[in-house]
């Protein structure tokens, strides 16, 4: 009756269908990124820890960790505890604090390069600055230390300021010094470990034997790494501090082994070790520190004492030398700690930025036995990469406290199942005790959101996980670096320039030169007058004869 209208008519509900198809479509589109948002956000919405709904006041953990309201660090979580960082489960209004006896069974921080690692460090420097404790930073940089010393306000006086750049205020450090109650054995078995942990790709057996027999002989005359050459070129000198020394080890192996070695073997053989060992005092910055006898701190008293030691390695300058000097510096410390005796064992903190550059395979034991003679280690780095597998497990299995900044997601998955337990997730969804939104998560999904959130942190923000105490990690807001006044740093200690301890060890070297001729006409005399006794050698620190 109406064609026209029926057209019409066809083509609105025509319009109408093709705009309802593209409706569902639409909705089906959003629907699906919405789901995928709510996915892949949800952490940060929706949880407090990686998996976990809940309220840390009710929390498992609560008998561990408090949140800071009306009374002092002290009276609440004892002395030395931490104000780690702001939690999430207030919307990051109250503090968290770690009570300070966790702290002797260590931290561990790792996250990637201005994701807040340096700030939470120079916070818990500071914290320990006003609380009297007494605390170590080896820094390979130096921002740390530049950045604490402001802060050091009436405890100045307790610090020393071991600062590698810094030419014009040296402090004389001999690694080979003897150390109190430590075996000479024992002294050197811990440099060599400093040495391969450097010079790794050249290590072999031979190197370690005359690496090991020339410090024990160096150390056991009190002597300096510098006279290292001179025991394996100079014939005499070998000859006169063998005639002193008590190790029959060292003795067997210059005589055994050394001696006989033809000159073209011998300097084939030692030729890597000099090599090495010269390249590494050529720098004056190191070498002045290294040829003085007497160092110019004990690291065990300033233990003992809660004195405060600052090192800057000063790593962007020295290279593989700072790493070598960190790692000799680590050696000292471990012999240090593990000679305290029970009443002396008072809390000493030590704060090592890229650890991995100076740990040691001694390190198991630090973290291992530490605790009992009241060394708190907190290690920091950026990359899991930077450890081998047998090193990380230590560290993941050891440390009681650790903190996750961002990590790359490889990172971010190997942390999370340290950390998460997923299989007790859906046990508790199972049971109807998991809140939504979990519940609409498969286990894929349920990881998947984990490495997510660990790997898209925003900066200052972290997963704090303390083993024992937490049931999850949790999601905390660390703080911004604390404001100091300006001040300059008064040395308590005498640091001396570098030409003076240049000067110093030259006419220590002259000395050295004399004491050798003096022993050589005395051995002539003796040949010629058998009834006369040896001759005495002075001025060489050797050990009194019987």
């Amino acid at each position: 009756m109406f064609p026209e209208l029926n057209i019409v008519l066809n083509i609105v509900l025509s319009l109408l269908v093709w705009m309802l198809e593209i409706a569902v479509a639409v909705g089906i589109i959003w629907g699906i990124r919405a789901s995928l948002t709510g996915f892949m956000y949800h952490m940060e919405d929706y949880t407090t820890g990686f998996l976990k709904v809940r309220d840390l006041a009710n929390a498992a953990n609560a008998e561990a960790l408090w949140i800071l309201q009306n009374h002092t660090p002290d009276e609440l979580y004892g002395e030395y505890s931490l104000a780690i960082g702001d939690t999430k489960s207030s919307g990051f209004a109250n503090t968290l604090m770690l009570p300070g006896d966790f702290r002797s069974t260590h931290m561990y921080v790792v996250g990637a390069s201005g994701a807040g690692k340096s700030s939470l460090l120079m916070n818990f420097i500071v914290q320990d600055i006003a609380s009297g404790m007494g605390f170590c930073v080896i820094d390979p940089h130096g921002d740390l230390i530049t950045d604490s010393i402001p802060h050091l306000n009436e405890r100045r006086e307790q610090a020393v300021l071991l600062d590698l750049a810094d030419m014009e205020h040296m402090l004389p450090y001999n690694p080979l010094q003897r150390r109190e109650g430590v075996p000479i054995a024992e002294q050197v078995a811990r440099l060599l470990l400093a040495f391969k942990r450097v010079w790794e790709d050249s290590w072999g057996a031979r190197m370690e034997d005359i690496l090991r027999h020339t410090l024990a002989l160096l150390i056991e005359h009190n002597l300096t790494l510098h006279q290292f050459e001179q025991v394996l070129v100079d014939a005499d000198f070998r000859e006169m501090l063998l005639a002193e020394t008590s190790t029959d080890t060292t003795k067997d192996f210059f005589y055994g082994r050394y001696n006989v070695w033809n000159s073209k073997e011998r300097t084939m053989f030692i030729e890597s070790s000099l090599n090495k060992v010269s390249a590494f005092l050529a720098d004056p910055r190191i070498g002045a520190r290294l040829g003085q006898v007497e160092s110019g701190f004990n690291i065990r008293e300033i233990m003992d004492s809660g004195g405060i030691l600052l090192v800057n390695l000063a790593k962007g300058r020295l290279g593989l030398s700072a790493d070598l000097f960190g790692a000799m510096l680590m050696a000292d410390i471990e012999s240090s700690f593990l000679t305290r005796g029970m009443d002396s064992r008072r809390p000493f903190a030590l704060y090592a930025d890229e650890f991995q550059n100076i740990a040691t395979e001694s390190f198991a034991t630090v973290l291992t036995e530490a605790r009992k003679f009241g060394l708190c280690l907190t290690m920091a780095h950026q990359s899991l990469k930077q450890l081998d597998d047998k090193l990380l497990a230590l560290i993941l299995g050891n440390c009681q406290t650790q903190i996750y900044y961002r990590v790359a997601r490889q990172d971010a998955e190997r942390l999370a199942k340290e950390s998460t337990n997923i299989v007790k997730q859906l046990e508790q969804r199972e049971a109807g005790l998991l809140q939504e939104p979990m519940n609409k998560f498969s286990l894929p999904e349920m990881w998947e959101v984990a490495f997510h959130s660990l790997s898209r942190l925003e900066q200052r923000k972290a997963y704090l996980m303390v083993k024992g105490a937490m049931e999850h990690p949790e999601l905390i807001k660390t703080h911004d670096n604390p404001i100091a006044p300006k001040r300059s740093f008064p040395y308590n200690v005498e640091y001396r320039p570098h030409e003076e301890l240049k000067d110093q060890q030259e006419k220590r070297k002259k000395n050295l030169m004399d004491s050798i001729d003096h022993y050589l006409e005395g051995v002539k005399e003796r040949r010629n007058n058998p009834s006369k006794l040896p001759p005495e050698v002075e001025g060489l620190g050797f050990i009194d004869r019987d």
